[in-house]
């Protein structure tokens, strides 16, 4: 994660769906979403991505459009609470 870009991998495993998503605001991005059935195109554009984040936590907002060949497109927000684990050692 940094100020104006966020990295994501994703996988699954009921489906073996995985595929790593580049954000970067006012950019648009292309890559392939693995799934079972093969790859699909994808193209990501972001709108914006807002992060607040400390050793405490925080939480990380991106919005943006992803279109996936053949399958349609979408404009998404998502949004992610980071809590830290409190039985977790904090390392320096």
């Amino acid at each position: 994660i940094a100020p104006d870009r966020v990295s994501m991998t994703r996988s699954g495993k009921s489906f073996a769906v995985d595929s790593k998503m580049e954000f970067e605001a006012g950019k648009r991005i292309k890559g392939l979403y693995h799934t079972d059935f093969g790859p699909i195109e994808m193209e990501l554009l972001t709108y914006s991505i807002a992060t607040s984040l400390s050793p405490a936590g925080g939480a990380v907002s991106i919005d943006y459009h992803v279109s996936l060949k053949g399958l349609g497109d979408i404009r998404n927000l998502l949004e992610i609470e980071v809590v830290r684990d409190t039985d977790a050692p904090v390392l320096n």
